[in-house]
């Protein structure tokens, strides 16, 4: 082991004074850190003194835990195996009484006075991609505007879509939002 360190120290180029300042260091670092742990005061510990500290603890958490299980039990009532057995008794009474079905409120008719071309385009028929502009792309479900923009910039850079599979070129169309389009749109003129 000394030879290890004589031969760190060679190696480091650590002079003979440097070897020296870093054992007074060394030996100070000890030192200090014994006398340290002999000086701290140890604190003592009475039951007495924290009881009533760790029961206010306890009855605090525990307010939270009936908290959570009151609210798993509104929407998992059959799920939550710490549910209360009047919640079940409960459920059954509302099973066997009979229920009257009751019309819903008659809705009123409103008239809009305008529509736009492209509401109306989305409406009637198919969204053809080679003429839609953004905010019509952006009906589609699953395309945004920022897809509706990459429709467009393809359609521009490429030309127009032969087949409709060709929108699955466009970054951010893979096969799962094709399938969902693809009823809804078309490339006819």
């Amino acid at each position: 082991m000394k030879r290890a360190i004589y031969f760190l120290a060679d190696r480091l180029q650590i002079t003979s004074a440097e070897r020296f300042s870093i054992l007074v260091v060394g030996a100070l670092f000890l030192l200090i850190s014994g006398v340290q742990q002999f000086s701290s005061q140890s604190v003592a510990y009475a039951d007495e003194t924290y009881s009533a500290v760790f029961a206010q603890f306890e009855q605090l958490s525990t307010v939270p835990a009936n908290q959570s299980q009151e609210i798993l039990s509104q929407y998992y009532p059959q799920e939550n195996p710490l549910a209360e057995i009047p919640v079940i008794a409960e459920t059954e009474k509302k099973v066997q009484e009979p229920e009257t079905i009751t019309a819903p409120a008659p809705v009123m008719e409103t008239t809009v006075t305008e529509v736009s071309d492209t509401t109306a385009e989305v409406l009637s028929a198919k969204v053809n991609i080679n003429t839609a502009d953004a905010a019509t792309l952006a009906t589609l479900p699953g395309v945004g505007p920022a897809i509706a923009a990459r429709i467009i910039e393809y359609r521009t850079e490429n030309g127009p879509f032969r087949q409709i599979e060709d929108i699955k070129n466009v970054r951010g169309i893979g096969d799962a939002r094709f399938e969902a389009i693809k009823d809804l749109i078309t490339v006819a003129d």
